[in-house]
């Protein structure tokens, strides 16, 4: 899907997972952004919020998991300070788990390809990279067949399909 920016793809990815009572799992060196949305918004709806370390273990990942954990939500690298997750190994946790795997791959479009490491969902704002930082307002959603409704319908939910 193509959305109206970063920042909506990664709104729309969230709440296509989430719902009230949920709990989300959020990578603590995130986007500014992806913080406050996490902090104010979701929080309004009653799903919370547990940060853990980027450099976290798949073992120690595993022990923040709750019966109501929905999303593992990655950036990798994080944003500002560039720690690299063992993308892989905590997707593979999440997945046992029964959690949906969001990636924030802004930084990494030609290196990374989170699908391919088990992301259900990778984000891209291309307003940085592909467009040339704020040259254009868009936001990048892939993902995995199994998530393509849900990101869709929540996108046309929304209203923040790219202009055009």
């Amino acid at each position: 899907c193509v959305v109206a920016s970063g920042v909506a793809a990664i709104n729309a990815a969230m709440l296509a997972f989430l719902k009230a009572g949920d709990h989300v799992l959020v990578s603590d060196g995130v986007y500014g952004p992806t913080r406050s949305f996490c902090d104010i918004f979701l929080k309004r709806f009653q799903v919370e919020t547990t940060y853990y370390d980027p450099c976290i273990s798949a073992e120690d990942l595993q022990l923040l998991f709750r019966p109501n954990t929905k999303v593992l939500f990655m950036e990798s690298p994080s944003s500002l300070t560039f720690e690299l997750h063992d993308f892989a190994a905590l997707a593979s946790e999440a997945h046992k788990k029964g959690a949906a795997v969001i990636a924030d791959n802004t930084y990494g479009p030609l290196r990374f390809r989170p699908l391919q490491h088990g992301a259900n969902v990778s984000i891209n704002a291309g307003t940085k990279y592909i467009s040339g930082h704020s040259d254009a307002m868009i936001g990048l959603i892939a993902c995995d067949r199994g998530s393509y409704r849900r990101i869709k319908r929540q996108v046309a939910a929304l209203g923040c399909p790219a202009s055009p």
